[in-house]
């Protein structure tokens, strides 16, 4: 699990990143637009840099939250829960209701969950073999 463990990591360092580029290159009141309205009285003071770390903190992506539970059972050794997470993140249906992998114009998040998904996939190939 050590091997699922890294790469898990790297997805989420590489997304945080991507999308942390992505967002720096918009105006300011669309990153605002961006906030969970509940927030948006709390962050009039912030800086825009803190705003886009507040956006990428409270990240809603259902992938996104996926593997973040992956990540939390993994480090608990939860076996079980870590195959049933992978199965549901490698599922055509699910993946599907992402835009993967029928997107003409892939975008570079797009590109990330999708390479992550071929991993967690030869990942539980592998495990299957064992």
């Amino acid at each position: 699990m050590s091997e699922l463990k890294v790469k898990t990591n790297n997805f989420l360092f590489e997304y945080r990143k991507t999308l942390r580029s992505k967002l720096s290159t918009q105006p300011e009141w669309k990153i605002d637009s961006l906030i969970n309205d509940s927030k948006k009285y709390e962050v009039q003071k912030l800086t825009v840099s803190e705003k886009i770390e507040l956006i990428i903190k409270e990240d809603d992506n259902p992938f996104i939250e996926l593997v973040n539970k992956l990540l939390s059972n993994i480090e608990k050794g939860q076996t079980s829960a870590v195959n049933n997470l992978i199965s549901n993140m490698t599922n055509g249906k699910f993946l599907d209701s992402l835009g993967i992998p029928n997107q003409s114009e892939k975008s570079q998040t797009l590109t990330l969950i999708e390479r992550f998904t071929d991993e967690l996939w030869e990942i539980k190939k592998a495990g299957n073999r064992t």
